[in-house]
Order: C-alpha cells, then structure tokens, then sequence
C-alpha cells in the first residue's frame, strides 16, 4: 500500500511540473558596442548564462567578459578579482510578453546591472518578435541598454567614450503548460 501511494505522488508530482510552464533559451548572444578615440568598438561573447522565470519573471544574465573586455591586460595596472564577471538582474513580465501574440513588441525595463561591487539601475528595451513554424512557436528577443562607465567608478577611461551599449538577442520556447 506504501508503494502504491508513493507512486501515485511520483506521477502526480511529475504531471503538475510537467503542466508548468518553463522557458528554454537558445542562440544567446551578448555584444558591447562603444566609441574609443573616435572609433567604433564593437565586443561580443555567448558565453553567459540566462535564466528567466515564467511564473515570477525573474530575470538573470551572468555573462563572462574576459573574452570580450573594453581594457586588455596590458592597459590595465592590476586586475580586480571578479571583473571578469558582470551580472544583469530584474523582474520582467515574461509570462505577459509571451502571451500576448501580437507579432512585434517593445517593452521598456530597468534591471540592475552589478560589475565587481557595484550596482547600477539601467533602463532596457526589450523588443520581442513572435515566430511561428511548423513545429512551433518561438519568441525572439533583442535587448538594449545602455551604461556610463562612470557609474562603475572607472576613473581613466582609456580613451572611451562613458557611453557603452549593451545588446543582448536570444530565442525563447515554451515547455509544458
């Protein structure tokens, strides 16, 4: 009887995670664009991790810059252990963006964007374009913000301009529910 009844919370359990709605991110990808010494820079990486919760909306980019940093070592007297490191974080109404299945959608949103020890609110667009196929539905989205070096307490810039833009794009798929 202790198994029976063990076995019907399994698959009870299981049937109420599987009915869930979960989102699986694909094609991520994270660029700086930014201007030095009257030239364009452009820096990208999709080696980050991006999670977003359905049900709460949060929100969460940890992206690895060590590829793709504004200063390379040589330019740099020492570096900060953990600069490596810039996290994006927030609550977006994602279950409202994927729902609603008007084809283009902008949204405006600020997210905290923390490098070694410091926290900033940025302001975010996120445009989101629905596509449909034959097997399914995806959402494409494509992220933009755009940060002050000063408020990251960098003092010598190197010859950049303060103004770096950040861009995100990443496709978003609906398991279960």
């Amino acid at each position: 009887m202790k198994i029976a009844t063990l076995l019907l919370m399994v698959v009870l359990i299981s049937g109420f995670v599987a009915a869930q709605k979960q989102i699986q991110i694909k094609n991520q990808r994270f660029e700086m664009n930014a201007i030095r010494n009257g030239q364009p820079v452009h820096l990208e990486t999709k080696n980050y991790s991006l999670s977003i919760n359905y049900d709460t909306g949060e929100f969460f980019a940890r992206i690895n810059i060590t590829e793709s940093r504004l200063y390379t070592d040589e330019e740099m007297e020492y570096r900060i252990p953990g600069d490596e490191i810039l996290e994006i974080t927030g609550i977006i109404p994602i279950n409202e963006i994927i729902d609603n299945q008007a084809l283009k959608q902008q949204y405006v949103f600020e997210l905290n964007v923390t490098h070694i020890s410091t926290n900033v609110n940025v302001v975010f667009t996120f445009d989101a374009t629905h596509i449909k196929n034959s097997n399914r539905g995806f959402t494409v989205f494509r992220v933009s913000g755009t940060v002050n070096l000063l408020d990251f307490g960098v003092k010598d810039l190197k010859g950049y301009e303060p103004e770096v833009e950040f861009l995100m794009d990443f496709q978003t798929y609906i398991l279960g529910g």
